[in-house]
Parts: C-alpha cells; sequence; structure tokens
C-alpha cells in the first residue's frame, strides 16, 4: 500500500534524523534508487521522474537533510561565485559608493543571484602593486567582471589573454580583443544629435 510505505519512509527518516547525521547515500536507500538520481531530484532535475523526484524531496524534508554546497561545488570544480572589480583610480575622489557603481552592482547581483551565483567585490585590479589576493586567481571565484576600464585598456588586455573568463563593461572600442558589454556612445551622442536638430 502506497501510503502505508510513505508512512514507514517518513518514521524511518525521522528516527535516523534524530540518531545521526543523513547521507545522501540513506536518502538513495530508502527511496530505492542511486545515489546520482537523489542528487539530481535535490537539483530539480527534469530527468527524473515527478514521481519519484517527489518522493525523494519528501524522504529528504523529513529527514532535514540539507546539500553540502560546498562539497558539491568541489565536485563540480566550481565556485558558484563571480568577482566584480570596480578598477578605480588611485588618488581620485572616484568610491565604489558613487551611485552608478551601486546601481551597476545591484543589477549584476540580481541577475547573477538568477542563475544560482555569488558575488564578490573587488575593488584593486589584479595589476595594482600590493594589491590583496585576487578570489578569482585564488580559484575562490569561477569568473571575473570588470566594471570600467578607464586607462587600463592595455592591463585588462594582458589580463584576458591569460584568462579567458573575462567580460568587461565598458565602451566597446576598435582592437578590443575582449569580451566587452557596453553601449555604442557615439552611435547614442548621434542619435541624440540627430534628435535635437529635427525638433529645431
Amino acid at each position: 500500500d502506497g501510503e502505508l510505505l510513505s508512512r514507514r519512509l517518513r518514521l524511518e527518516a525521522k528516527v535516523m534524523r534524530r540518531t545521526t547525521e543523513v547521507t545522501m547515500g540513506d536518502i538513495a536507500r530508502m527511496a530505492g534508487v542511486s545515489e546520482s538520481t537523489v542528487s539530481r531530484a535535490l537539483a530539480g532535475s527534469t530527468l527524473v521522474a515527478s514521481k519519484t523526484r517527489q518522493r525523494i524531496l519528501e524522504i529528504a524534508r523529513n529527514a532535514n537533510f540539507s546539500v553540502n554546497e560546498q562539497a558539491r561545488n568541489l565536485a563540480l570544480k566550481q565556485t558558484r561565485t563571480i568577482e566584480v572589480i570596480f578598477p578605480i583610480e588611485r588618488g581620485t575622489l572616484q568610491q565604489v559608493s558613487d551611485p552608478f557603481f551601486v546601481d551597476m552592482l545591484a543589477v549584476l547581483t540580481d541577475e547573477l543571484g538568477k542563475h544560482g551565483y555569488d558575488v564578490l567585490i573587488a575593488r584593486s585590479p589584479p595589476w595594482d602593486e600590493g594589491r590583496p589576493g585576487l578570489a578569482f586567481l585564488g580559484a575562490r571565484a569561477d569568473g571575473v567582471i570588470f566594471v570600467g576600464q578607464g586607462r587600463h585598456r592595455s592591463e585588462i588586455r594582458d589580463f584576458a589573454r591569460r584568462h579567458d573568463k573575462v567580460v568587461v563593461w565598458g565602451a566597446v572600442s576598435p582592437g578590443d580583443d575582449y569580451c566587452v558589454v557596453g553601449s555604442d556612445n557615439i552611435g547614442g551622442g548621434r542619435i541624440a544629435t540627430s534628435h535635437m536638430l529635427s525638433i529645431g
């Protein structure tokens, strides 16, 4: 009887929860499936039949089981973290608290969050002397986004040639051989000027 089996599994999960730390192997044994199926089900994979997925989730919930994200990321060789660098010129008054940077950071954090990524913020670029260790270079981040280029195009170009997981926000210029996402300032200026001229 399905209801009887469900009750037995719930009871077994509660007993296990009280006596020991529940593992993915325990969940697999109680559900009568493989550990890889449990892993897929807990990740929300549609490769697992809906009924099986629900059963696994119920068992995990009753056993207070939670996935160790650090262990999972280590196994997948990824951190699910992106480092965002604001390469601010030394000696200038510009700060990360600048409203433009705050807005940019908010959008980046929201969008990365939708895809399951966290954000690390750095203000010192990798070519700065005496900078703290860059998370990306220390394998604590999967990629890096530079917000702005300023006078650092050559440094960014050198960095991007050595590391392929680099994206730069800024104006696109001829000769940029790295991934740049930004607006066409010259084209925008032409459109604005054309509009002003059209209305006298």
